[in-house]
């Protein structure tokens, strides 16, 4: 820490000859950054109140797909110190340890936040969570339409439309709300910090000493999640094409070569992690979302915002049709980007869910696949643009009606009539957002069912831990009855870390032959020779399992096997130790 604080202070006092002056005089004054700060507060208190309605269990163990992943690497990295993110597969990957990419920013940041405070890996997760939904997407709202009127109107109007884009931003289902659902976090903080980092990498062409920090800002992005940072560079490109061409900052060449200064070395810092991507391309390129539905179809879910999983819930016409009031007031005001950025991303929302054919087809795959093809990824992002148009749209229509009452009226102070379009402001957010709290705190507490992970499941592993060598060897489970959550709460070693089937991620032959034939021990040598192998002594069971999966195939007879003993049931769960060397 000290380190960097003095790299930091000599690295600002080294570019102080480079600081454009002019350019630091149009900062925000006091009066309009009070203003956006209160509309990033009320949006914050908006998601804090869903989050606190909707999580009455939220230190109880979620049971979507995604959280155990996430606590296990918490728990990793807080165990291990080793939190690179091409070094994930030693923990996924427990038989080969084959190099597995995993962006592992968001998980090594709740490790410290474990470290610190003393809070289990479980509660880091949860805590990290909610702090990145909670507090990211109101900054992020407000950070984008600053940037997208400060030229183009006075301060005040442009923090007001601010100020109410961000406290707006908590009504929108997918941002982040369906993110959080289905435990996207490391996504969800992506998307959170990819506008500000927008921000700050155009702002780097005009402020040059923040290039440094540009760099490192973006290098973060990318390692949060990269379909962040693929949000944050189509945004900057987005810009580049629609506005900076054509209005240049310093001039177009000096503006590029600008850009090219903070391009080159995050790309040449993100290497290794590229090369990690590269070689897990097949399995992204391997999504598919297809709803079969058409493509008209496709085209109008991907208008309205009603695509996957935001689908399972009515459509936000008042969110849409302000949107569309908030767009036309772009298009008046002469910027184009984010309409631009839109239609490709609803064009690829169409080809995610209805696939084109030929070049076009081909070329839409190639930006959807960035995004895993899937439509609730890509309506995340657009969510980003819709949260600044409506927050635009309820501005102007609150300063026009409040301008046409006091023309008619003709009385009253400025500060007044200033002070009843405040009020219009906060009434119209805090209505919308109580009007779709109810979805909002649904899709926080969903998951925190205690369906998965009971208690019945943290006796037995608490059981199971005192057990001589629990700790020691490999624990048998399956990957899908929540088994895999035992790292995370009880420090024991399962051999799934992950609700994740073979053919997902090579698990190895060993795991492989234990996972499909565990139960036939007593006539099939590779179970014994699989157990050696692994360093397997206990297993355990556990029911429901995920939605629509099964048990895997060698642990559903294990009752009539010789070689597994039952030790241990309470009627849920159930803990086997191996006998087969004994008879």
């Amino acid at each position: 820490m000290a380190v960097v604080t003095a790299f930091a202070f000599c690295l600002r006092t080294a570019l102080a000859r480079v600081r454009d002056v002019d350019a630091e005089a149009l900062a925000a004054t006091r009066g309009p950054a009070l203003v956006v700060a209160a509309g990033v507060l009320l949006g914050a208190l908006l998601i804090g109140l869903a989050a606190l309605r909707g999580m009455p269990n939220w230190q109880s163990i979620p049971s979507n797909w995604d959280s155990v992943w996430h606590a296990n690497t918490i728990r990793f990295i807080v165990d291990t110190g080793q939190a690179s993110p091409t070094h994930m597969g030693d923990l996924r990957n427990v038989e080969t340890h084959e190099a597995l990419y995993y962006p592992s920013t968001f998980h090594a940041l709740a490790a410290v936040f474990s470290q610190l405070s003393g809070a289990a890996p479980t509660t880091a997760y949860t805590l990290n969570s909610l702090a990145a939904a909670i507090w990211l997407f109101p900054v992020s709202a407000a950070t984008l339409t600053w940037q997208l009127l400060r030229t183009r109107t006075d301060e005040w109007r442009t923090a007001g439309s601010a100020a109410t884009a961000a406290a707006l931003s908590g009504s929108f289902t997918a941002l982040p709300y369906i993110e959080f659902d289905t435990a996207s976090m490391p996504n969800l903080a992506a998307y959170g910090i990819a506008v500000p980092t927008m921000v700050l990498v155009v702002s780097a062409l005009r402020h040059r000493d923040r290039i440094p920090l540009a760099v490192l800002a973006l290098l973060g992005v990318f390692s949060v999640h990269i379909t962040g940072g693929v949000v944050a560079v189509l945004f900057v490109a987005g810009w580049w094409m629609f506005e900076a061409l054509w209005h240049p900052v310093r001039g177009r060449l000096a503006d590029f070569v600008n850009l090219l200064v903070i391009a080159v070395p995050t790309v040449v810092l993100l290497l290794p992690q590229f090369l990690g991507v590269i070689q897990q391309a097949e399995i992204i390129v391997g999504h598919a979302f297809v709803t079969h539905e058409g493509k008209k179809r496709a085209l109008i879910d991907a208008v309205v915002q009603h695509t996957r999983h935001l689908n399972d819930f009515p459509i936000q016409w008042v969110l849409i049709i302000l949107a569309a009031i908030g767009a036309i007031v772009l298009v008046v005001r002469r910027v184009w980007w984010p309409l631009a950025v839109w239609l490709l991303l609803v064009v690829s929302i169409v080809h995610s869910s209805a696939p084109f054919g030929g070049p076009i087809g081909a070329l839409t795959g190639k930006f959807s696949d960035l995004f895993y093809s899937d439509p609730r990824r890509l309506s995340g992002v657009i969510t980003m643009l819709l949260t600044a148009a409506v927050g635009i749209a309820v501005f102007t229509l609150a300063s026009a009606a409040v301008a046409g009452a006091r023309r008619l009226v003709d009385k009253g102070s400025p500060r007044a009539w200033n002070a009843a379009t405040a009020a219009i402001l906060v009434a119209v957010s805090i209505g919308i957002g109580l009007a779709y709290l109810p979805r909002a705190q649904f899709l926080f507490g969903e998951k925190y069912d205690r369906v998965m992970v009971d208690s019945k499941d943290l006796e037995a592993w608490a059981y199971l831990a005192k057990l001589p060598g629990a700790r020691d060897t490999l624990i048998g489970d399956a990957n899908t009855d929540g088994t895999a959550w035992m790292y995370a709460v009880a420090g024991l070693h399962p051999l799934w870390t992950h609700y994740d089937y073979p053919v997902q991620q090579g698990p190895g032959y060993h795991r492989f032959i234990f996972w499909a034939y565990a139960d036939d021990a007593d006539s099939d040598p590779r179970v014994a020779e699989a157990v050696k192998a692994l360093n397997i002594r206990y297993v355990v069971t556990s029911t429901p399992v995920v939605r629509g999966f099964v048990m895997p195939d060698g642990l559903v007879s294990l009752d009539r096997s010789r070689s597994w003993e039952k030790i241990y049931d309470n009627g849920e769960a159930r803990i086997y130790e191996w006998r087969g060397d004994e008879r």
